[in-house]
């Protein structure tokens, strides 16, 4: 899934990622069609347990009303003593911009899976839930991303739980070349 991302950030020209600083006035910083590409860091705490997660993402917006719909594909790694884990998600968001700043809150639903392996033991978790976020642009290509996450982890063999994530990260965002069929 992580190419497809690829491949579209791939068809923005490489002549697109200006750093071009935001201005007042600027219109719609992110538009249907842009690209998202970010690396995070996220913190969990789980019953008491603090871990630390990497992870990549990568996704794009469409056309909404009164804002865009965003859909996006994480992995994301994590090893806890010899506990590895390895989670793949997936989102769907809606969110806009505040004002003319480079301020866009979001709101998102998403799950995935989550394999775990301890020694030889290994087990599929689905961690399914909601999304608040922020994404801060400094410029119309790179900027910084906060989320927070719960989730419902759900098929633990001793017993299903909620988790709470605060993830952050940087991004990079592609912006469809004019003209190519996107307002």
């Amino acid at each position: 899934m992580m190419s497809v991302f690829v491949a579209a950030a791939l068809s923005v020209a490489p002549a697109q990622l200006q750093a071009r600083p935001l201005g007042e006035g600027e219109e719609k910083l992110l538009r249907p069609g842009t690209v998202e590409l970010g690396v995070c860091g996220l913190l969990s705490s789980v019953d008491g347990t603090v871990e630390a997660r990497f992870g990549l993402r990568g996704g794009t917006f469409l056309d909404a009303p009164s804002g865009l719909w965003g859909a996006e594909a994480e992995a994301a790694y994590a090893t806890v003593r010899t506990l590895h884990q390895l989670d793949l998600e997936a989102s769907f968001s809606w969110g806009g911009q505040i004002g003319t700043g480079g301020f866009f809150p979001f709101v998102a639903i998403g799950g995935g899976l989550r394999l775990e392996t301890l020694g030889s033991y290994r087990q599929t978790l689905v961690p399914v839930g909601a999304t608040v976020g922020l994404r801060m642009l400094a410029t119309e290509s790179a900027g910084i991303r906060l989320d927070v996450k719960v989730r419902r982890v759900l098929n633990d063999p001793v017993k299903d739980f909620t988790e709470v994530n605060l993830v952050l990260g940087v991004s990079l965002f592609l912006q469809p070349r004019p003209g190519a069929g996107t307002p």
